[in-house]
C-alpha cells in the first residue's frame, strides 16, 4: 500500500479474511477519491491494496465470547458457571432471535 493512502475503516460481511480484504479494497476503489482510466487500472489498484492490508479483524470469532461475557449474569446461574463452563450455541441463538424478532427489535 502506498504510504499516502492513509487509513480506511469499514465493516463487511464475508466468509473468510481473504474475501473481507477483497471486498474492502473494492469498496475503497469505488467510494474513494481515486479515478481510473480503465477497468484494468481499477483491478490492479484493488489487487495492490489487497496485498497491503495489515489489520483484518474477524468479529465472528470474537462475537460468541463477547456475548458470553455480556450476558454471563443472566445466562449462568452462579459464579462457577460464569467461568466459561458453558458456551452459547450460536445456531440455536439465531433460531431464538428469528422467532422473537418482533419482541426484540424496536422501530427507529
Amino acid at each position: 500500500m502506498d504510504k499516502n493512502d492513509g487509513n480506511y475503516t469499514t465493516s463487511v460481511w464475508s466468509e473468510s479474511e481473504d474475501e473481507a480484504v477483497r471486498l474492502t479494497a473494492e469498496e475503497m476503489a469505488d467510494k474513494g477519491t481515486v479515478t481510473f482510466d480503465n477497468e484494468k487500472e481499477h483491478k490492479e489498484w484493488i489487487r495492490e491494496r489487497t496485498c497491503g492490508f495489515r489489520d483484518v479483524y474477524k468479529t465472528a470469532d470474537q462475537f460468541k465470547g463477547d456475548l458470553e461475557l455480556l450476558f454471563a449474569k443472566e445466562l449462568f446461574s452462579d459464579e462457577q458457571d460464569r467461568v466459561f463452563t458453558h458456551q452459547i450455541n450460536m445456531v440455536e441463538l439465531g433460531k431464538v432471535l428469528a422467532e422473537n424478532r418482533k419482541r426484540i427489535l424496536t422501530a427507529v
